[in-house]
């Protein structure tokens, strides 16, 4: 049989065929169709430390060029990760990677006492550098970083110019702080000096 292996990031992996992040889940779902060991690898989930219901419907929109998501890490927590699904992707030989989300400094250090992190993924963007010690930190540990959120939930691209009426359950009224004043106020300010720039640049 042809060797289909592949090294990435010096990892090898038994052939390029790597499930996606979110879509595929923790492979359960799919094993009936396709057994886990029968892939190169499965990227897990995003998952935090509580369970998360994710953002209110609708989350996907459809595009010219393809799809928009906005699924919100929907997710059940890491104590069901650890004890339902980290068993059977160990038993399959598919823990390769950890990476961790919205972690502060003393959670990642109680996970290095028995594991090595490889990824940190915080939010980050012009609105939102409140994590830049940290990631500091965590690339002086060998940890590298994959940020989220650098279009602050929405407020830089320049749609929202007034403060919107949406669902008070809106995940990003209940997990970002751009939409709450005085924040709100302040983006809107850079917004207009971001347009004064856009516009001397004939944009």
């Amino acid at each position: 049989m042809k060797d289909l292996s592949v090294k990435v990031a010096g990892v090898t992996f038994p052939n390029p065929v790597i499930a996606a992040s979110g879509t595929y889940g923790f492979g359960e779902d799919y094993a009936p169709l396709y057994p886990l060991n029968k892939l190169g690898g499965i990227s897990c989930k995003g998952t935090t430390m509580n369970e998360k219901p994710g953002n209110i419907p609708p989350r996907i929109a459809e595009t010219t060029a393809g799809m928009l998501n906005a699924v919100g890490l929907q997710n059940p927590g890491v104590e069901v990760f650890v004890n339902k699904y980290l068993p059977e992707l160990k038993k399959q030989g598919k823990i390769r990677f950890i990476g961790v989300s919205n972690f502060d400094k003393a959670l990642i250090e109680e996970c290095l006492k028995t594991t090595m992190i490889d990824v940190f993924q915080p939010p980050f963007s012009m609105v939102n550098q409140s994590e830049r010690e940290l990631m500091q930190w965590c690339y002086e540990k060998g940890i590298n970083t994959l940020s989220y959120g650098s279009l602050g939930s929405g407020i830089l691209t320049g749609a929202i110019r007034e403060m919107p009426n949406w669902d008070p359950l809106d995940f990003r009224f209940t997990f970002y702080d751009f939409y709450k004043e005085p924040k709100f106020s302040k983006c809107q300010e850079l917004l207009k000096t971001m347009d004064e720039i856009s516009a001397g640049n004939g944009k």
